[in-house]
């Protein structure tokens, strides 16, 4: 089996979440990652209260993010 993926540089993937709502399908292509990928680091980036994860696979920035 092929080794497993390094996941991405959180910080890289935060850079690009702000205030105002963005899709996952959106930040997935402005980071370039595969969605699974993307959606393992929004949920490191959720339990670690910096990004709240909205309705519709929207993601926005928390206020002590």
């Amino acid at each position: 089996a092929p080794p497993p993926r390094p996941l991405p540089d959180h910080g890289q993937v935060l850079d690009l979440i702000g205030q105002t709502p963005v899709t996952v399908d959106e930040l997935a292509a402005r980071c370039h990652l595969p969605v699974p990928d993307l959606q393992a680091v929004l949920a490191d980036l959720e339990l670690a209260g910096q990004v709240t994860l909205l309705a519709g696979r929207r993601v926005v920035r928390s206020g002590n993010g």
